[in-house]
């Protein structure tokens, strides 16, 4: 049986939903792409998969994120994922404290502008 799916009419961000069972509100999660679905009625444990341009984006907390179109392809036993690209951004929400991971990781107020971040090191001669 070939069962061929278009990942945008999945309900994902319900699925979402329940799997985090509403420990991350206001998190969203948005899908697309096609995947394919091979499965032997005889012996179902033999499927095999393909998806193509699949893609995802979404927020969490304050970092919206977004995966690029890719492809992969597998069995049960075995996965290949090619062209995998995820980045991050972080955002702000008016009248939000500061974040201290948020700061940590974007380095905002960390050093004065033009000056490096690196630490040196001395030694001491013995």
């Amino acid at each position: 049986m070939r069962l061929e799916i278009d990942v945008a009419g999945l309900p994902a961000q319900a699925l979402f939903d329940a799997v985090t069972a509403g420990r991350l509100p206001g998190a969203t999660l948005e899908a697309r792409g096609t995947v394919v679905l091979d499965v032997p009625l005889r012996d179902a444990a033999r499927f095999r998969y393909a998806g193509e341009r699949l893609a995802a984006s979404g927020r969490l907390r304050r970092f919206e994120w977004s995966i690029e179109p890719f492809r992969a392809s597998g069995t049960a036993e075995e996965a290949s994922v090619a062209g995998l690209r995820l980045t991050t951004r972080g955002i702000e929400r008016p009248g939000a404290a500061p974040s201290p991971i948020l700061d940590h990781l974007t380095g905002v107020g960390r050093r004065a502008p033009g000056r490096s971040c690196s630490r040196r090191r001395s030694r001491a001669s013995g």
